[in-house]
């Protein structure tokens, strides 16, 4: 499906995906989101991929990932490739030792055998870390290797942005309250950036080796990026990794305009049978995006639902109703000259209004409202 790319210098871009083994539809959904979006402010769309990993080898999985986008028709204008800008990530690493966010600390740290683990002592039961390792009789196991992580006194290298004066720009809006609330908690914490096992992004402090987080590094990818509007989406189960991403982006002088935007969680119904992946390929193209976007974006929910009426309303339109629901859905709105991003992109998703466009396709009249 063609776009019409009138803000030149404007972007959204997704989170970087992970590709797994086995696919899982939501993988699709913020893709889907960005993809629409970008039509209707009228910006280039980027997908971006996270392949760099210590432990699986994302690049067996990539091209299952890739087919299932281009048979849902997940037409994003680009896609950016993490081991593919390894040179700039390692380069913003090295500007953030530079400038003294990245500094060499002895610290009590709390590791595995396998290095798994390898946090600061204390960390245990933090939202961050918490998917790893598994508490037992108070004291911490690894998830991998089973075995009880212990703790040593050492240097390694922390990242402090104590002096930022952090702002958030994030939708919704209760979402940049939230990351606010991380930063009064974080903001003068020395957060571990440096791991024991072997990265692949080596940095040397005083003439010490280290090996950086793989995860740390991915978190300056938005200085790849040449646009100097971008809109970020993500789900809202990523708002700490939205925070630091923001945080960093401050911490690296980046003056781009970035907007955050986290999509909330959406769940099958609880009252009736709901298998998303058939019931998604059973809608055409254009009618399966705007089921995704008229069902998963409303900022008015912390979690949405997938509609059993929406899906039945749409899966009865014909196919020009349905081509229509979609060109009215994806026409770009007009930008006036001194609207802010974060005004374009609450003005976009306000007036992309599903339930009030259906009613128009179905009884064969246009508005001038989404215009």
């Amino acid at each position: 499906m063609q776009k019409n790319i009138v803000n030149s210098d404007m972007a959204v871009i997704t989170l970087p995906m992970k590709p797994h083994r086995k696919e899982k539809i939501g993988m699709i959904v913020i893709p889907s989101i960005a993809d629409v979006l970008a039509k209707r402010i009228g910006a280039k769309s980027y997908l971006g991929i996270n392949l760099m990993d210590s432990y699986v080898k994302r690049s067996d999985f990539v091209d299952d990932y890739y087919n299932l986008l281009y048979q849902m028709d997940i037409d994003v204008d680009d896609v950016w490739v993490d081991t593919e800008n390894e040179p700039e990530l390692f380069s913003n690493v090295q500007k953030l030792i530079d400038n003294g966010f990245i500094k060499e600390k002895k610290l009590k740290v709390l590791r595995c055998p396998c290095g798994v683990i390898d946090m600061k002592s204390g960390s245990a039961n933090d939202f961050v870390t918490k998917r790893s390792y598994i508490m037992k009789d108070n004291e911490v196991y690894c998830k991998e290797c089973g075995e009880k992580c212990r703790d040593s006194i050492e240097k390694v290298l922390v990242f402090n942005a104590s002096n930022i004066d952090f702002k958030s720009k994030t939708l919704p809006s209760r979402i940049a309250k939230d990351q606010l609330e991380f930063h009064k908690r974080l903001k003068d914490e020395d957060i571990l950036v440096s791991r024991v096992r072997d990265t692949k992004v080596p940095v040397v402090v005083n003439g010490t080796k280290y090996n950086i987080d793989i995860d740390f590094a991915a978190l300056t990818y938005l200085s790849c990026f040449d646009e100097n509007q971008r809109v970020i989406i993500g789900s809202n189960h990523h708002v700490y990794q939205m925070y630091m991403m923001q945080l960093l982006q401050q911490c690296l002088g980046n003056e781009s305009e970035n907007l955050y935007v986290a999509v909330p969680y959406v769940r099958p119904p609880a009252d009736v049978p709901f298998d998303l992946k058939k019931e998604l390929f059973s809608l055409s193209n254009s009618s399966r995006e705007s089921y995704i976007f008229g069902s998963a974006f409303k900022f008015k929910n912390t979690v949405n639902t997938w509609s059993p009426d929406l899906l039945k309303c749409i899966g009865k339109l014909n196919e020009s109703e349905a081509q229509r629901l979609y060109e009215k859905m994806t026409t770009p709105i007009t930008i006036s000259k001194d609207e802010s991003l974060e005004k374009h992109v609450n003005n976009a998703v306000n007036k992309t209004n599903i339930q009030r466009m259906l009613n128009e396709v179905r009884n064969k009249k246009d508005s001038e409202y989404e215009k």
